[in-house]
Order: structure tokens, then sequence, then C-alpha cells
């Protein structure tokens, strides 16, 4: 994963796009923080998406299921889908 300060803007498939660099910021910071591995397995059948966008112009996507995030292997992460909640307003 990027490191926060390289990161520009985030969108959650149905909860919305974060745009402002220091915000998406946060957020990933929340996710590097909280993140803990469960499997080497890549969650299936998940229909949701977070894009996440570098400052090189990079556009990473991991496949969102409940509570975790998976690309290269599966992660949970309940703190980071509540931080983007509370950003998002809802």
């Amino acid at each position: 994963m990027a490191s926060a300060d390289r990161i520009t803007a985030m969108e959650l498939t149905d909860a919305g796009i974060v745009d402002d660099p220091a915000t998406a910021q946060r957020l990933m910071q929340v996710l590097l923080d909280n993140a803990t591995y469960e499997s080497a397995a890549v969650g299936t059948g998940d229909t949701r998406s977070l894009l996440i966008a570098l400052d090189n112009g990079l556009l990473m996507q991991l496949m969102v299921g409940d509570d975790t995030l998976s690309a290269c292997g599966t992660w949970s992460c309940p703190e980071f889908f509540e931080a983007y909640e509370r950003e998002m307003g809802n």
C-alpha cells in the first residue's frame, strides 16, 4: 500500500467520493493503522470497491466486503468504514 501522504482522493462504492487530499490521507492512515490480516484469499462475489487515487496518477482498486478490503489478501478494518461514513456525514 502507498503511504498516506501520497493519497489525493478516494471513492467507496455507495458511500461517496472524498476529493479533499487531507481527508483522504487521514482515512488512509486509519486503514494503515488498523487493518488486520485475515487470509491470503481474495474476497469473491464482492460488488463494492474502494478506489484510491495517488499523487502520481495511479489509481488502486480494492474489493470491499463487510468491513473487509481485498487485493493481495483480505484485510479487516471496521474502523476505516466507520471513519469513511463519518466523513461522508452518514
